[in-house]
This record gives C-alpha cells, sequence and structure tokens, in this order.
C-alpha cells in the first residue's frame, strides 16, 4: 500500500490527493462506527481494536485497488487490481464474526468515500483554473 502511495504521489498527484483523502475519510468514519458498536476489551485500546479488524484492512485495500483502476492505462492491470480487490472484501465478509460490520467497513463505507472524495478535487482544480487564469486586460504592444 506504501509503494502505491508514492507511486500516486510521483506520478498522479491529484489522484493521490482523492486516494488519501478517501483513506482517511473511510478511516475515521469506520472508527467511529467501530467505537459506537464496541467496547474495548480489557487492556486493549479502541485504535488497536480498529486496526486488527480485517474489514479495516480490505477496506484500505479497495480504495488503493480503485486508485490503481483510475490510473493504470493497461486494462488488464485494471481488471486484476479489481478482481483482487473484490476478492479480498468478499473473503473478509464471508469469514468475519459480525458480517454486517464487515461489509460495512470492507465494502460501503470505502467506496463511499471514493466517491465523497471526487467533489472535493474537482473544487480545488476549479480554484487552480482560476488563479492561472489570464487577466482580460492584455499588455500593450510597444510600437
Amino acid at each position: 500500500m506504501a509503494l502505491i502511495l508514492l507511486w500516486l504521489g510521483r506520478r498522479h498527484q491529484t489522484l493521490y490527493v482523492r486516494t488519501a483523502f478517501a483513506l482517511l475519510l473511510s478511516s475515521a468514519v469506520g472508527f467511529a462506527v467501530l467505537a459506537g458498536s464496541r467496547l474495548p476489551a480489557k487492556g486493549t485500546s479502541l485504535v488497536s481494536q480498529y486496526v486488527e479488524t480485517p474489514g479495516v484492512q480490505a477496506g484500505w485495500h479497495a480504495v488503493m485497488a480503485l486508485a490503481l483502476v483510475t490510473a493504470l492505462p493497461a486494462l488488464w492491470a485494471r481488471a486484476s487490481a479489481l478482481v483482487a480487490a473484490a476478492l479480498v472484501v468478499v473473503t473478509v465478509a464471508h469469514t468475519a464474526d459480525s458480517w454486517s460490520l464487515s461489509v460495512l467497513l470492507a465494502g460501503i463505507l470505502p467506496l463511499t468515500a471514493w466517491y465523497a472524495a471526487a467533489p472535493f478535487l474537482l473544487q480545488r482544480r476549479s480554484r487552480r483554473a482560476t488563479r492561472r487564469a489570464p487577466s482580460s486586460r492584455l499588455p500593450r504592444r510597444a510600437d
């Protein structure tokens, strides 16, 4: 996952920002859902319990796969990233203790966060474009 983020940061900066924002949003909402649904066991913190949840890690893989599908030009590479992420999400959902929590953390939250991050980038692009827009006054030519 770290290598993919480094590659995105180097080659596709706007996609890197979208991926990082989707990871942050998915993690924050997932942590809030887990904190509301479970109490931490004695001797463990809620953060460590959250990170050890398989649905969370599968959700991170799903966000990475969406970033790869968006960034990679080859169809076979996009398809293999999407199939691998789908297999991870399905496996985690079927083998977890709480099926509904795993489906939420591994599938629904990452997809929602990915699409929620898109308007954020469009706003950044439009602000950047307006800053770069040439002024309406053209300089006069010296004759």
